[in-house]
């Protein structure tokens, strides 16, 4: 599995690494903010 790493917790940021995600990379999620990790989560649903 391929890896990718994306800058920053935002709207943009999260959408680019759930498409990362759906292109079979595994995507970090990477963020200055500590907050961020308490309040952000990428879950599946489905197939």
């Amino acid at each position: 599995m391929k890896k990718a790493i994306v800058i920053g917790s935002g709207l943009a940021g999260l959408i680019t690494a759930w498409k990362f995600f759906e292109n079979y990379y595994k995507a970090s999620v990477k963020e200055s903010e500590k907050l961020s990790d308490e309040l952000v989560k990428i879950v599946k649903i489905g197939n």
